[in-house]
């Protein structure tokens, strides 16, 4: 299969910790030599007393302290990003940097450059202090989510494991979304696909080869709720088939609900091994409106050891 070049944007800001979706980036992908990424680094902005002309040779030479140390800091925070993209296996003309200064918001200025960067990703280690109440705080991860509509988001967090990955599919456009979305990702990755759908209308998990869900799971796709979801597990499968991928690596998935989709999702995910979640988020009333979508939610809360894709 031919491979086509994917651009991941990073943020970085020194720690060790904002360098770990390498690890995942390295497990992910057999080789990174099809990646470009970008490092991408903003520099606290200068208190205001050096942003004007000195008005002495005093502070002018402090000014010029200043502004080295903080060069040289930056230069130091790149190039260890740069040593360990290459050790990793990236290719050196696929690394990139994008330095500024600190704008308005860091999510927000984050989310402007993976525009203009053209990034088919921003990936990023999930913060480590995550809790529901958070999300209605101004947690910059999640501030990450309302201003990044047109790039995905990746958040990983611990030991993803990236043989399985689930996409988590609804009667809505922004399921097909996500399934483009992860389809172009993985598509020549060796990672299992499922397309997990959680329903009140069954007792036990129910899995089935995609191509033959018509036949294997007739009995449900019969139901009020499968005439309304088959048309788009039917787009689904065509996507990932447009994009090469093996009919035998994609599964359909049924699993019980009793109403706590998101946690029913991230359990039966960590039960089976599954290290990614590729999930569709909506945003039909407005950019805040994710806020109130539980299943985004409480998965972005819930999750460990996981990686959760999110394509809006």
């Amino acid at each position: 299969m031919t491979r086509l070049n994917k651009c991941f944007l990073l943020p970085i800001d020194g720690t060790t910790e904002s360098l770990k979706p390498v690890e995942f980036l390295k497990k992910l992908y057999s080789s990174l030599t099809h990646l470009r990424i970008i490092v991408c680094y903003f520099l606290p902005p200068l208190p205001p007393i050096y942003r004007e002309k000195a008005d002495s040779p005093a502070m002018a030479k402090k000014r010029i302290e200043v502004l080295g140390k903080r060069e040289r800091e930056t230069r130091s925070v790149i190039d260890q990003a740069r040593a360990l993209l290459l050790k990793a296996g990236l290719p050196e003309d696929a690394f990139a940097e994008h330095i500024q200064e600190k704008a308005s918001s860091l999510p927000k200025d984050i989310c402007m450059v993976a525009g203009f960067k053209k990034a088919d990703a921003l990936v990023m280690q999930k913060q480590t202090q995550i809790t529901l109440e958070s999300l209605f705080r101004d947690d910059p991860t999640h501030a990450l989510l309302q201003h990044c509509a047109a790039c995905p988001v990746w958040l990983i967090e611990g030991n993803a494991h990236t043989s399985r990955a689930a996409i988590c599919i609804l009667n809505e456009d922004t399921s097909l979304r996500a399934v483009d979305h992860a389809g172009f990702m993985l598509a020549e990755t060796s990672t299992e696909i499922l397309l997990l759908h959680a329903t009140r209308g069954i007792t036990k998990p129910v899995t089935v080869p995609a191509s033959r869900a018509e036949q294997d799971a007739a009995d449900w796709l019969e139901t009020e709720e499968g005439r309304i979801l088959k048309p788009y597990l039917v787009q689904a499968r065509q996507i990932l088939e447009k994009e090469g991928i093996a009919p035998e690596r994609v599964h359909m998935e049924l699993i019980p609900s009793r109403g706590n989709v998101a946690l029913e999702i991230i359990q039966h995910c960590r039960k089976k091994n599954i290290g990614i979640v590729v999930i569709g988020h909506s945003n039909p009333t407005g950019k805040w409106s994710f806020l109130k979508s539980s299943i985004t939610k409480k998965a972005l809360a819930e999750f460990t050891d996981m990686a959760v894709w999110v394509s809006q």
